[in-house]
């Protein structure tokens, strides 16, 4: 947490835990895909991750930004461009994992080469993020207007969810959406 929020983390500490997750998953995709193998369950995890929190995080950052810099509304526009582009680069990732293990003209390297300018695309977008918050009042995280906390992945999202570690009702709303979640082609154990 950042000495400035008094315990409490800024933008910028949610910027660096998130971009060392989808690091850490793109990282495995890569590394399969340049061995010449389809990273299909890495790939997964890597989209679970960008889909549950990267683009809910783009969602609360617009909002939370908009608050805090209505002074900068070029660079407003500007975020909202690259939230549109990554987005977009997501979904080409979505298209990707659809083809069945690189069928439709997709191959292992192809995929690595997406995967790490999609890496690339996000750091550069959210070191702009964080100057932009510097512009205004220090911005707070989006956890400071009860938006789930990125840690939060890692408890409800594997294959044991662990209650204990999630607070009160915001644990039991973080439960119900992984239940809502599961795949109904899994088996249940």
């Amino acid at each position: 947490p950042d000495a400035r929020g008094a315990g409490r983390p800024s933008l910028r500490d949610e910027h660096a835990l998130m971009m060392r997750e989808v690091t850490s998953r793109a990282h495995a995709v890569t590394s399969e895909a340049d061995e010449g193998r389809w990273p299909k369950p890495q790939l997964r995890e890597l989209l679970n991750y960008l889909h549950l929190e990267v683009l809910r995080q783009f969602l609360d950052e617009e909002w939370l930004l908009f608050r805090v810099v209505r002074h900068a509304p070029e660079e407003l526009a500007r975020l909202r461009r690259d939230h549109l582009e990554l987005r977009l680069a997501i979904e080409v990732l979505d298209q990707a994992a659809a083809t069945n293990d690189g069928a439709a003209g997709w191959s292992p390297s192809n995929l690595s080469a997406t995967t790490r300018d999609l890496l690339s695309q996000l750091e550069r977008h959210l070191a702009v993020e964080d100057e932009l918050a510097i512009l205004g009042e220090v911005a707070p995280a989006t956890v400071s207007f009860v938006a789930q906390l990125h840690e939060w992945y890692a408890l409800t999202e594997g294959p044991i969810a662990d209650l204990h570690q999630l607070p009160g009702e915001l644990g039991a709303d973080a439960a119900l959406a992984r239940l809502v979640r599961l795949d109904r082609r899994a088996p249940v154990e």
